[in-house]
Parts: C-alpha cells; structure tokens; sequence
C-alpha cells in the first residue's frame, strides 16, 4: 500500500529525533552509570577524544572518470583505499562519537569537535572522491549517514549559517544517492545487491534530519520506503535466508533496515520490521553458523571467517531483541563481553540489560529457499556439521557475491573445520577473486576435464531436487549440469547423512563427449592418501574418504592457493586441494564415503560391499545404508537412473530422486 507522507506529521520536531529523542535522552544518559553500559560509554569517550586534536583529513581524490563496473578490476585501489580509510573510517568516527557524546550530555567540547569535522567534510565537492558513484558508494554513504545524525545531534548547537552549510551538502548528497538509484534495478543499484539498501538508508536518515527543512526531504524517505516494502524486502526468503549468503545478511539488515527502522517508527510511526524476511532472518543466520565464528559454514563471499566482526554481533543481537528471540542472545553468549564498544552509536542503543539466552528449539536440519542445506548432528562447537548448496543465479550477470559452487559442500566435526570452501576473501574483484575465489576450483563440486562452472552467469545453475531431513538419515540430492554451460547433460548428486555422523556421496554425470571428471576437496589439514582412502587431519578432528567408485582414478594435489590473495586470514594460512579424477568417460558415477572422527580416535570402520542392486555401505556393525540401483554397481548403465537410499535395518526411506522431479 502507497503511503502519502504529507498525510503523515513529523511526530518529533524538535531535534534531536535520530534515536535520540527529547523524550528518551535522560534515560539513555542514565545508562552510563550502570552495567553494561558504563564499559560502552567509557569505551566511545576515549575513541572520542582521539578526534578532538586530530588534523582534519584532506579530501580524498576520486577517479579520473567514474569507477563503472567493466572498469572495477583495472581501477586505481589505492584511490578507493584512501576514500574508504577517509569516508567510511575517520570521518564517520570522529562525527558520531562526538556528536552521540554531546546528544546524550550536552557538553559543549562534544558539540566543538563534531562541528569542527562536520563544517569541514561539509566543505567537500560531491562530484569528487567523497561522492556517490560505482566503486565508491558504500564508504560515500556511510559518511552521508554519519553527517546526517552529526547534523541532528548537535543541531542546537549550530548558527544559523552552520546549518546552511552542513544542509547544502547532506542535500546535495541525499540528491546524488536518489539519483544513484534511479532508474532501479541496474547492476549499479539493484536490489540484488546490499549495497542499494546501504545507500538507500543513508538518504533516509538525512530525509529524517532535513524533514521539515528541505521540501524534497520527505519525498526521500518516502521512496526509501517503497523500495524497502516493495523491493528489498521480497528479495529475502520466508524463511530468513539470503541470496547473497550468510556473510550479506548482516549489511543488508543492519546498514539497511536496522539503521533507518528505528527513527522512522519513531518519527512516522512507520514500521519496517513486520516482515518475514527480517522476522525469521536469524534463524539461517544462526542455522548457517556456530558459537564458535571459525565454525561458521555457508557459502558465497565472507561466509567462513577467522573472527567475529563488532556489525556481525550487533546485527544478530538486534534481531534477538526486537523479535524476542533468546536463540539469538545464544549464538555469541560466549563472546559478548569482548564485543563491547565499537559501533557507536549501535553498540549503546541496541545492547540488552536482561535477556534469556538458550539454543535453537528448531531441528539443526533446515532447506531454506536460497538452496542451502544444513545438516547438524547438534547446536554444540563440536557438532558435525554438514552444508551444500546448488541454486539458482540472483543478480546481474557478471556481478554478484554468490560463487560457482554448485552442488558444493562442506564439513566441520569435533569443532575442526575438515572440508572448506575454499579461497579467500580479499575484496570483490581483483585477480584472486574472479581467478580462484569465485570459481569451481576452490571448492568441493566436480571439475570437468579441468574446467570450472561458469561463474556470475543467469545461466549456469543448480537446484536442489530432494531434501528429506531424519535422525538416523537424512538425504538432499542436487542437479548442477547446466552450471558447465553445455559440457555436462547431467551432474546429480546425492548426499546420505548417516547417523548425524557419516557422510556418503553418490554422484551421477553424463557428458555429451569423453571428459575426466574431477572429484574436488579441499582443506585446511595435510592431505595423505593411501590407496582409495584419502584422510585429512587437523589438529583436533580428522576425516577419511573412501572412493569407492570408480574403480581407476588418479590423484592430484597442490598446497596453496593457485592466485595470491591481496591479504591471508592469519599468519600461515595454508589450504590443501586435492583432485581424484577419471579417464575419458562419456558417463560416470562416483561414491564416495566420508567418516569423521575425533583426533586419537581409532577411525570408524568403513565396508562397502557390492550387491546386484548397488552397494551396501556398512560403518562397524551399528549402521548399513543400502543404495539401491537398477542396474548394480555398473557406472555407465546407473549414470542416468533414479537412486534410492535407506537403512538396511528399516527406518527412513528417502524419495527417489528422478531426472522428471
């Protein structure tokens, strides 16, 4: 439904109103005398009064001309280093600690320094580096969003003339974002993308501070909103999931809907939260995750990390307590104290004094409509813990933070993370990312004869045919051959996840001509093979896999990356790849078994044994899964028929999975 905001009074008129309030600013001043406030208050005074005597930064130098997509490989990345370290880093700290500072007490140095920063910023050309367009735009609205609270903070604070100096260029600003967005739906802007959304909620807030100051003020907010209700927002699954992955949730949600929800409920009574996309948006956040971030699986840009960012926490806090949510409180409870301080003004507003705190009540087994599985033997760090993926193409072609992972997998056991999806996340672009990063190569998907999926293309995707989720067995099986652009008529795979501990992979392919298949895994352990059985051992947990079939496969293994990353997640990161590979096969089926174990463990005994009707694949004498097939254990005859999977001592009997499903 269509709002007409001059039909809605500006409940505040007075400033400030961006989260603060005339109403509420005794009470979050009284904040500071108690836990756990007090730490976050000390915490944002002293990286305050860094800013105080620091020299104003020069304005930043933008590109010769403006950083178009085609261009955003070859640009200058020290050109958009510099704006970011300006715009998104200095500029925006020294203005809103300042400025909540003086908001909150109403001491005059606050005020003197946030004003110093904001006349000076304000003084900037918004066609230059401080302005928005492709390759700049995020640090450019962060510092829109900054100046935009700064100028409502100290408002009272300003001469007359300030105002009309700090108001030029929030205006100019403002202008350039709504123009930035129009037409919607480009590679530029759309709402494929987290960047719109970012965008978007920057000229919403300076909407929010110019509202009766500005005529085109409201008309800012009110296209905000539309996009938000009509665009973004659908984008999000009913389940919570994200297109652009796990990692993306947390930009579109926080410096999205989070950062303008707040005051424009309480400046409109306008209310962006009553969505399901938002509602059940932890849920594949913490469903994708760990307590331990290092567990974090997912897939696409960022999704597996080494540490646990101060936005990544605040986001997910948020969530869990505007939905009253106490598995959200859960995911990072271990960690909470040493996230205090860092987001002003975030961080103060939005933490909790009293919460309850208990794991998900729903089973760690969950198909969302993004088409990532998750498979979870429990809620603990040293669960076993299976993803796969194989989806659709959301974006534009050419231009997206998915990855060419396809029928994709990974596992994590006994809080060690065994198979990785590889590569390393070193900024969007660049060689690494668009040679290694992206690409089939880095992760657990089949190559054929050495070529990869074809990445960021509409084209080449996946789908998930059968998830059917158990305690004792659990099945999903995916579709990938149009992924390989016309080299593939075929690539089904089939995951069995036995007793929430074993992993037993059947994968079919069919190709118009002879290929060698490639059968991917990488790690972050040493790789050792013995015959059929390839184990990997990581300091706390290893893995063995036993190929099965076919028969004849060679072996190939590289240490390191193929491309170097502009940056390692950490000091002696290493990733180990390993291949095992067919002859010239026009069709094939691999079966491959993966068995996890503690480290000093004696390893799980595996026995496959060949029946006239497929194999039964035995763990000890606790568990037998029976893969039926017509046509028995024979490669060529099986590439195309349907796969069945069940116990052999009863229980859960997955769906069959057909090529007509």
């Amino acid at each position: 439904m269509a709002l007409d905001l001059a039909t809605i009074p500006l409940r505040i008129v007075a400033h400030p109103r961006l989260y603060v309030t005339p109403e509420n600013r005794d009470g979050l001043c009284q904040r500071r005398l108690r836990a756990p406030y007090q730490q976050i208050y000390q915490s944002t005074v002293a990286y305050a009064a860094r800013w105080a005597e620091a020299e104003l930064p020069d304005e930043p130098v933008g590109f010769s001309e403006p950083c178009t997509f085609k261009l955003y490989e070859s640009f200058d990345e020290t050109i958009l280093a510099e704006i970011a370290r300006v715009c998104a880093h200095e500029a925006p700290a020294a203005l809103v600690t300042n400025a909540f500072l003086y908001a909150l007490t109403k001491e005059a140095a606050y005020a003197e320094v946030a004003k110093r920063w904001l006349l000076h910023v304000a003084r900037w050309d918004v066609e230059g580096g401080s302005g928005i367009y492709f390759g700049n735009d995020l640090p450019c609205s962060v510092l829109l969003r900054s100046m935009a609270l700064t100028y409502d903070w100290i408002h009272d604070a300003l001469s007359d003339e300030e105002r009309r100096t700090a108001r030029a260029s929030l205006t100019a600003r403002a202008r350039q974002i709504r123009s930035f967005i129009s037409p919607f739906g480009t590679i530029y802007n759309g709402k494929y993308c987290n960047h719109a959304s970012t965008n978007t909620a920057a000229m919403m807030l300076t909407g929010l501070a110019l509202y009766d100051e500005i005529p085109d003020a409201p008309k800012w907010v009110d296209h905000g909103i539309r996009l938000f209700r009509e665009e973004f927002l659908p984008v999000g699954g009913s389940d919570g999931s994200w297109q652009e992955g796990v990692h993306y949730w947390h930009p579109t949600a926080l410096w999205g809907v989070f950062a303008v929800a707040d005051p424009l409920l309480v400046c409109l009574g306008v209310n962006l939260y009553n969505h399901p996309w938002l509602e059940k948006g932890g849920e594949y956040v913490i469903t994708a995750s760990a307590q331990d971030v290092r567990l974090r699986m997912g897939f696409g840009d960022g999704a597996t990390t080494d540490r646990l960012d101060v936005a990544s926490f605040m986001a997910i806090e948020k969530w869990a307590t505007i939905y009253n949510r106490p598995e959200g409180f859960w995911l990072y409870n271990d960690v909470r104290e040493t996230m205090r301080g860092g987001l002003c003004p975030y961080d103060y507003l939005w933490t909790t004094e009293e919460r309850a705190v208990h794991e998900p009540r729903w089973r760690p087994q969950r198909r969302f409509e993004n088409a990532e599985v998750y498979l979870k033997s429990d809620w603990t760090n040293e669960a076993v813990m299976l993803a796969f993926r194989s989806a659709g193409y959301v974006g534009y072609e050419g231009y997206s933070h998915n990855h060419a992972d396809h029928n994709s997998f990974t596992l994590n056991a006994y809080g060690e993370r065994l198979l990785i999806d590889g590569g390393v996340y070193d900024g969007w672009g660049g060689k690494h990312y668009t040679q290694d990063y992206i690409t089939s190569f880095v992760h657990n998907t089949i190559l054929v004869s050495g070529t990869p999926q074809r990445p960021m293309h509409p084209d080449a995707v996946g789908s998930i045919e059968t998830f059917e989720p158990g305690d004792s067995l659990a099945h999903v099986c995916g579709e990938a051959a149009a992924a390989y652009m016309g080299r593939l008529d075929l690539f089904r795979r089939h995951l069995w996840f036995v007793d929430r501990r074993y992993v037993v992979i059947l994968d079919q392919l069919v190709a118009p001509e002879a290929e060698r298949f490639g059968w991917q895994f990488h790690g972050l352990a040493p790789m050792n093979q013995q015959g059929n059985l390839v184990r990997i051992e990581a300091e706390k947990a290893a893995a063995e896999l036993h190929f099965i079939a076919p028969a004849t496969l060679t072996a190939h293994y590289r240490d390191g990356l193929r491309t170097n990353p502009k940056h390692l997640p950490r000091e002696g990161y290493v990733e180990h790849h390993g291949i095992m590979e067919t002859e010239p096969l026009a069709e094939a089926v691999f079966l491959v078994v993966i068995a996890p174990y503690r480290k000093g463990e004696t390893p799980p005994q595996v026995d496959v044994h060949a029946q006239a009707t497929g194999w039964d694949v035995a763990f000890g004498d606790t568990r037998t899964l029976r893969i039926d097939t017509p046509n028995g254990t024979d490669a060529k005859a099986n590439a195309r028929c349907p796969i069945r999977g069940q116990l052999a001592d009863g229980g859960q009997s997955p769906t069959p999975c057909s090529r007509e499903q």
